[in-house]
């Protein structure tokens, strides 16, 4: 849990961060593997869907020789980290029990509301593989992992198919939609590098 709580501090630190630099900024990428046109316009489509999640104003292009721009509203230095990460979610019994093998592949993920808390909303698009695997270890905990990282261990107390809440009094809506957007649209179909970034006011800067 000390990981959601980093990342989660680092989302609201930078939701305040853009508060106090509204300038544009345009953001350029560069997608690694094959590259080929339909790979890159399915990694513009992931991108989107993350960005609209996560709440935040940017409009997406692609660029030619494997590249997409991502032109924000406001600057943000978190939003490199949101389109840069995998993406991907795994369940596994803790500690250190059986790893669910089935099918991963998010449908929806939103931030919203549970009982007066804020929460997150992840559907998969195939729950009876997970239902059956969530079957057989009642009132034991699954890890629920993004990219590697727990994000929360809840206790099986009923098989759990396609829809998982996650609800918490420390998560609020702007930490909720940030986590979401790391999800939505599902893991990234290529790896991507933030390669150069635009302000508005000052001469470009890159990463080697």
């Amino acid at each position: 849990m000390n990981f959601v709580r980093r990342f989660l501090s680092l989302s609201l630190a930078a939701l305040c961060l853009v508060a106090a630099n509204p300038q544009p900024v345009t953001l350029i990428f560069y997608v690694g593997g094959q590259g080929d046109t339909a790979t890159v316009a399915r990694l513009s489509a992931v991108m989107k869907a993350r960005l609209r999640a996560a709440g935040v104003s940017a409009a997406v292009a692609l660029l030619p020789k494997n590249r997409v721009q991502v032109s924000l509203q406001r600057g943000d230095p978190q939003v490199a980290a949101l389109l840069e990460a995998p993406g991907r979610i795994a369940f596994r019994i803790e500690p250190r029990g059986p790893v669910y093998g089935g099918n991963t592949t998010i449908k929806a993920a939103k931030a919203g509301q549970y009982m007066g808390l804020s929460a997150l909303y992840i559907t998969l698009a195939d729950g009876a593989a997970l239902q059956r695997f969530t079957s057989a270890h009642l009132n034991q905990d699954m890890g629920i992992y993004v990219d590697g990282k727990l994000l929360y261990s809840p206790q099986i107390d009923s098989p759990i198919a396609n829809k998982i809440i996650i609800v918490g009094t420390n998560l609020s809506a702007q930490k909720a939609r940030w986590i979401a957007g790391v999800l939505a649209g599902g893991p990234l179909p290529a790896p991507v590098r933030l390669v150069r970034e635009y302000r508005a006011s000052s001469t470009q800067s890159g990463r080697s």
